[in-house]
């Protein structure tokens, strides 16, 4: 089970930045050699096809982040094991705007906070993100922080300050 949920945290969850995408890195190897490194049960399939299912998913990386997904990624391996996941889990995946609608998601807040689906909260906090103007970084930013947020009514709290995504 443990090997399982190892496995799948950096399989899925992981998918963060290709090989090459930072300076040559091989970030798909890094994440899943650490894995290893934490739970020993993995098996050597388990991490081929940890580094396979990493390197098949994570040409979505937008080419604006991959230098600070590859920044967080580094500071995520140099934890100890049982903060790895946590860490890994809370890095970006896409944008600021598709994060933190994605969370609304799971939390079981779109409808709340008034869309009908991911991807009318997408398209909408998209372009109030657009209509920032000079803005534009600093909300993006603080709706990361906001989406960095583990516990799902402090997520909403920090969201509805900012005005939705």
């Amino acid at each position: 089970m443990l090997r399982t949920l190892w496995t799948v945290t950096a399989a899925g969850l992981l998918a963060l930045c290709m090989t090459g995408c930072g300076g040559g890195t091989d970030y798909p190897s890094k994440i899943c050699d650490k894995m290893k490194s934490c739970n020993p049960t993995m098996t050597a399939a388990d991490v081929t096809a940890c580094k396979a299912t990493t390197n098949q998913n994570l040409s979505t990386i937008p080419a604006s982040m991959k230098s600070q997904v590859d920044q967080e990624i580094d500071a995520c391996l140099t934890q100890a094991c049982p903060l790895i996941e946590s860490c890994l889990n809370a890095l970006p995946t896409t944008d600021a705007v598709t994060d933190a609608c994605n969370k609304a998601n799971s939390c079981s807040l779109l409808s709340q906070m008034g869309y009908s689906s991911v991807s009318q909260c997408v398209s909408e906090g998209q372009a109030s993100l657009n209509a920032a103007g000079s803005q534009k970084s600093t909300v993006e930013n603080a709706i990361s922080a906001c989406t960095k947020q583990a516990d799902c009514s402090v997520f909403a709290y920090c969201i509805q300050n900012l005005g939705g995504p």
